[in-house]
């Protein structure tokens, strides 16, 4: 029975998988944020470095390996793409109900949670930056369905993975990187039974990752605001 446990074929595409991974993301931290106040705030080199890690990632994982077909793909890829559009107005509904303070945007700034400042440019980036996590994310979780004797165990590999990845974020974001790595637990999970279970899982994964970013933004201006009106 082939398992990620057991087989090295396996083993080997989700290393390769991690390494890309972080790579991608150093590059981020080590280049892009020394550079700029915000990677975020420049919409060219972000969306253009997370378009082309994109390409990049699924040609890595094209050539590592042979993945399940995409069920109702002429449907179901122009559909997850329109979400793109709808989580870009949805952001600027939120911002418009729900504004902050200059002071407000000044901490999400130098916190590193820089979609939270629902700017254009920051919403724009992320959901490049969601893209890109979501093809990952897809490859390497319909890598395993095509390659693992059970259904079950491609969410437990993948959830197992999806947690460990987001660790470093406690390195980068010190104890508010748990806003991110306890959710990335349960979204890996979830992301993983969608994609493997549902013929429409791809477009569920993608939605349950954009509305998790709108609702911590929601969240932590709803917070905001009481703070600074209470204080």
């Amino acid at each position: 029975m082939k398992s990620l446990l057991t087989d090295w074929k396996i083993q080997k595409f989700v290393l390769i998988w991690i390494a890309f991974w972080f790579a991608v993301m150093s590059f981020v931290v080590f280049i892009f944020d020394p550079k700029y106040p915000s990677y975020l705030s420049n919409i060219t080199w972000a969306t253009g470095y997370f378009l082309l890690m994109t390409i990049l990632g699924q040609f890595i994982m094209r050539k590592s390996g042979e993945m399940y077909a995409i069920k109702q793909r002429n449907l179901q890829l122009p559909f997850t793409f329109l979400s793109g559009l709808v989580f870009c107005l949805a952001s600027i509904g939120v911002k418009s109900s729900l504004p902050v303070s200059p002071q407000t945007n000044e901490y999400f700034l130098n916190l590193g949670f820089y979609y939270c400042m629902l700017q254009w440019d920051t919403i724009l980036a992320k959901i490049a930056d969601i893209f890109w996590q979501q093809t990952m994310i897809i490859g390497l979780v319909l890598f395993l369905k095509k390659n693992c004797q059970r259904p079950r165990e491609v969410v437990e590999a993948f959830t197992l993975v999806f947690f460990v990845i987001h660790l470093p974020l406690l390195w980068y974001f010190g104890l508010m990187g748990l806003v991110f790595i306890i959710p990335s637990f349960f979204a890996g999970a979830i992301f993983s039974y969608l994609i493997t279970f549902y013929s429409w899982g791809i477009l569920g994964s993608m939605l349950v990752h954009q509305y998790f970013y709108i609702a911590t933004a929601v969240i932590l201006r709803v917070l905001s605001y009481t703070w600074y009106t209470n204080s």
